[in-house]
């Protein structure tokens, strides 16, 4: 099935926006720039390279990193959660999940071993993968 198509009057012709990411949604229109979530965890990023180097966190690939991820993305949730306020836990949190997910990524293209807790579109994608 084809999908639909939008012409506007100068005759540009797009594809529709339907089922597609709406980055435009994720930065609520109320909140000012920097406390926006993304600007903090941006900052969270630019810290943590200034401390460690760019990208140091890429690096993670084991199932030793995965589980760190893990554990400092828990004890910073529950710090947020209880109010800590000696640093900014809700972009902590954001960063140790974003690692957990790219470590999993990793993992699942690797087809290295997989941790129990594996999404369910992980667990799609390695059965196609599998299947090949």
């Amino acid at each position: 099935m084809e999908e639909e198509r939008v012409q506007f009057d100068s005759g540009m012709v797009r594809d529709n926006t339907k089922n597609k990411p709406r980055f435009d949604l994720i930065w609520p229109d109320c909140v000012p720039y920097q406390e926006q979530m993304c600007y903090r965890w941006a900052q969270h990023m630019a810290n943590g390279a200034a401390h460690y180097s760019e990208r140091n966190w890429e690096k993670a690939e084991s199932k030793e990193e995965i589980a760190r991820f893990r554990e400092s993305a828990m004890r910073h949730f529950m710090q947020w959660y209880f109010g800590e306020i000696d640093e900014d836990h809700a972009s902590a949190v954001f960063f140790n999940i974003t690692g957990y997910e790219m470590v999993l990524s990793k993992m699942v293209h690797s087809m290295d071993i997989v941790p129990e807790e594996v999404p369910f579109d992980y667990r799609d994608e390695l059965t196609k993968l599998n299947e090949e």
